[in-house]
């Protein structure tokens, strides 16, 4: 193996040298065409340095069924270039009536913003609150990030799994239970 190695590196450089105008020309072009690096950060750290605004984070009116997706957060990107925001596990969605429940993300989201665009999201998100009012179009909320306890633990925990956030389902309302459950000040548990 040790022989073969340098056999293969004068074979590179040679291959490379033997290009014709034509192909190296194509190939400069190429490499030259990449689009530029996409920055990549969670959504605190993009609101704390101004790329990004939120415009608002609102429930929205999914109001028969349990659905993961009841928060919409409207963002807008505040740089000249394009931004994939990170809304983490553990992010809480703090809501402005005292009678809302608190949400929290439990799925990983990803989105991609291009310079000055403006885009509402909807995370896959829980309850935090049992007996609290859930997510309708007219509470409002702000963000933070959960930094310790049970129910950041449940929600790394459900982070790893691939979870029905758009239609009632026996497991989301079983996880809708859980975070419940586990909440320290519940008197479910």
């Amino acid at each position: 193996m040790k022989k073969i190695f340098p056999f293969l590196i004068i074979l590179v450089f040679m291959v490379s040298c033997s290009l014709s105008d034509g192909l190296s020309a194509l190939l400069d072009r190429i490499i030259a065409e990449k689009p530029a690096p996409v920055e990549s950060n969670d959504i605190m750290t993009l609101i704390a340095n101004d790329s990004i605004s939120v415009i608002s984070i609102r429930g929205n009116t999914i109001a028969s069924t349990i659905s993961g997706r009841t928060v919409d957060v409207e963002l807008v990107n505040n740089t000249d270039q394009a931004l994939e925001v990170i809304i983490p596990c553990g992010l809480i969605y703090i809501p402005t009536d005292e009678d809302a429940s608190r949400m929290i993300s439990v799925q990983l989201h990803r989105i991609t913003f291009d310079a000055g665009e403006t885009k509402t999201i909807k995370p896959f998100v829980l309850s935090m609150d049992n007996l609290k009012a859930l997510p309708t179009a007219d509470k409002t909320y702000r963000l933070e990030l959960l930094t310790e306890g049970k129910q950041l633990e449940f929600a790394n925990c459900l982070c790893m799994k691939d979870l029905p956030a758009e239609i009632e389902t026996e497991e989301l309302i079983s996880i809708q239970l859980a975070m419940w459950m586990i909440d320290e000040s519940s008197i479910i548990t």
